[in-house]
């Protein structure tokens, strides 16, 4: 299992997408899949089908509450949620939880940051 990774070799960009199963909230918003190199050379990326979607919402300070502003996402089916928020906004864990699993997605995790005032 490996993450998604580019480098350069004699002056090639070389893009490994990964794993095409999603592992973690490092994997958030990577489009998984291959890529198909035909014989005139043309190359194409085909995205996996039935993989699950791990999508991370990083929260603005400017919202007070979670559910305001997951209230305007469109989440894709079956989606695992990640959030990431300040400490400055007021949430519960069950009802985050119940919101999201209502629009027929997991909540993955949840994840504060913290201020540091100068």
């Amino acid at each position: 299992m490996h993450h998604h990774q580019i480098y350069t070799k004699l002056g090639a960009n070389i893009c490994y997408s990964g794993s095409l199963t999603f592992l973690d909230k490092h994997d958030c918003n990577q489009r998984k899949g291959y890529v198909i190199i035909s014989d005139d050379g043309k190359i194409t990326f085909e995205p996996t089908k039935n993989t699950r979607i791990y999508k991370l919402y990083q929260i603005p300070d400017e919202y007070q509450d979670i559910i305001s502003y997951l209230s305007i996402q469109r989440f894709a089916k079956d989606e695992v949620v990640f959030l990431d928020f300040s400490a400055t906004i007021s949430y519960d864990y069950n009802e985050v939880r119940k919101y999201v699993n209502e629009r027929g997605c997991a909540l993955g995790k949840v994840e504060m940051r913290e201020i540091f005032m100068s």
